[in-house]
């Protein structure tokens, strides 16, 4: 729960897909996730095998990095 709202841990999803992937296991989002498409972000995310700190963190840095390059 330290990392739930960091910002490597939240998903900009359409309407409806972020309660039905509700709390459950990460494998069991995935299934939820893939049937969201075109949205880069999630095809990213589905591509993992596990989503842990380290997942996590790599996110940040990957969405830190995106935005330096897209606004600064």
């Amino acid at each position: 729960e330290s990392f739930v709202h960091r910002i490597g841990n939240l998903i900009v999803l359409p309407p409806g897909i972020n309660s039905k992937a509700g709390t459950n296991a990460f494998i069991d989002k995935v299934s939820v996730y893939k049937s969201v498409s075109g949205l880069h972000h999630v095809k990213k995310i589905v591509r993992l095998k596990d989503w842990n700190l380290s997942a996590i963190e790599k996110r940040e840095k990957d969405l830190l990095k995106f935005a330096y390059e897209q606004w600064w």
